[in-house]
């Protein structure tokens, strides 16, 4: 394929701000080797730190960025053109955009106490905020968390602090997909329970299976796995489902039209049940390999039987593998979208829609993925020592690696874009859908394995690149 290289020159980016409480103003930022044409959003400090590559984000949408920054002074967090601190300490992992990429919030400690920043605003003063509890709802407008204090730990829901629990399973509150309830599992003494909109369900059950609390897509029902008296059952609204000797991990699961699905164990033997009928018994099924298709008409999943691994599409087995990618197998609109990696002795091959295509001496984890109209397959797969990215079948580029994660596609699923690196040198590649050429983006200030591409808009990529201390949001449209 043809390569079309972006050039690269040197370029000053001008940012200010007044004074705002909360934040420092800004200086004039220098910025090196942009691509023409190209846009910089940027936070930097006067005072020197250590900028934190694992405390970095961008919006959902690809048009903001922030991180994270260890000066002597404290910590700092940089959002777009604005700066907020110094604190005495931050949680773990950066800030949490809203979907929808308006709204942004992080918890910080000043002064021995942890408050909830958002947009700006502190929320707050509690003995501590656990890690990665922080979480917006579909719609954006609603903000939950999880605190500690004393001996106690509380969910915190649009500012207002529920009953105190011994814990909080996994520190996760679930938000329906409308964004009217919120449920989370806590524990009181040895015994878990459901809470539904701050009040708790009966019955109390002696374990509540980690990660397993899933809700209704109309917000009607829930579901997890639970233990009594040493068996395990699936709790819903409507009472329990069977006792069994385990529930597998990543189960229970809602289709798109409230279908249920879950694996369980009877004695040695692993059934799959959906919609309350076992569509199989196996001798092992694949943890969280358990699928609906986006119109929730099909489910897939993987299990084994007599030593090889099997994908099943509405019961039905597809190919024979001796081992199948780890969690590799994704649905799009149709069976026709079904795609998954396996292994046959020392070769690996991508199965789409039935057919297997290959062999390759790798395929990239993570991969494949299906575009958002739920049609494209794509995948990076490697070849005589060299990757490629394979989108509707088209392989794009030969590179001495792909970046695990950053593959990634516009909303009309008309281009995707990719990290890669060639000689040494980090890329960014992009590609439309079905053509024969493909651009390259490069960039001194490329950060392997930070973020990855966005597109803002159909024709436009957005990365991050690291420039004096700080991260750059870096924005370049394409032909």
């Amino acid at each position: 394929m043809p390569l079309k290289n972006h050039g690269l020159t040197r370029r000053r980016l001008l940012c200010g701000l007044g004074a705002i409480p909360g934040l420092f103003s800004l200086t004039t930022l220098a910025v090196e080797s942009a691509p023409p044409g190209s846009r910089g959003k940027a936070g930097n400090t006067e005072a020197v730190g250590q900028v934190v590559h694992e405390a970095v984000a961008t919006s959902p949408d690809g048009s903001r960025v922030a991180f994270v920054q260890k000066t002597a002074g404290g910590w700092l967090i940089h959002l777009d053109q604005q700066r907020f601190g110094p604190y005495e300490a931050i949680t773990p992992g950066p800030p949490v955009f809203s979907q929808d990429s308006r709204h942004v919030a992080f918890a910080a400690r000043r002064d021995a106490r942890w408050r909830v920043i958002s947009d700006g605003k502190e929320t707050g003063d509690f003995a501590g905020i656990l890690q990665n509890s922080l979480g917006y709802s579909p719609d954006s407008k609603r903000l939950a968390f999880v605190v500690t204090e004393g001996k106690k730990v509380h969910a915190v829901v649009d500012g207002r602090q529920q009953q105190g629990y011994d814990s909080i399973i996994d520190g996760r509150i679930l938000f329906t997909a409308d964004s009217r309830r919120v449920a989370y599992a806590a524990s009181v003494g040895r015994q878990q329970v459901l809470v539904l909109d701050g009040e708790e369900v009966p019955p109390r059950f002696d374990a509540i299976a980690s990660r397993s609390l899933t809700l209704k897509p109309d917000g009607e029902g829930y579901a997890f796995a639970a233990s009594q008296d040493g068996l395990w059952t699936i709790a819903t609204e409507q009472g329990s489902l069977g006792r069994y000797a385990a529930i597998l991990r990543g189960a229970p699961v809602y289709s798109a039209g409230g279908k249920l699905a879950y694996a369980a164990r009877l004695g040695t033997r692993w059934l799959m049940v959906v919609d309350g009928k076992v569509l199989g018994q196996y001798d092992a099924i694949g943890a969280d390999s358990l699928v609906f298709s986006k119109n929730g008409e099909h489910v897939v999943f993987a299990a084994r039987s007599a030593h090889q691994w099997r994908v099943f599409v509405d019961g039905a087995p597809q190919q024979d593998f001796d081992a199948l990618g780890n969690a590799s197998l994704v649905v799009g609109a149709s069976v026709n979208s079904v795609a998954y990696a396996g292994r046959l002795g020392n070769e690996w091959y991508v199965v789409v829609g039935g057919q297997r295509v290959g062999p390759y001496e790798a395929v990239l984890p993570g991969t494949p993925l299906v575009s958002p109209d739920g049609v494209s397959v794509l995948y990076a797969a490697r070849s005589n020592a060299k990757w490629s990215v394979f989108m509707a079948g088209k392989a794009i580029g030969s590179f001495d690696a792909i970046v695990p994660g950053s593959i990634t596609v516009n909303r009309s699923s008309s281009r995707l874009a990719f990290m890669a690196v060639l000689a040494g040198r980090p890329l960014i590649v992009s590609a439309r859908k079905g053509a024969d050429a493909f651009d390259v983006i490069r960039d001194t200030g490329l950060l392997i394995g930070v973020s990855a591409p966005r597109f803002p808009n159909q024709d436009t990529i957005s990365y991050i690149a690291e420039r004096e201390q700080a991260f750059r949001l870096v924005e370049v449209g394409l032909p």
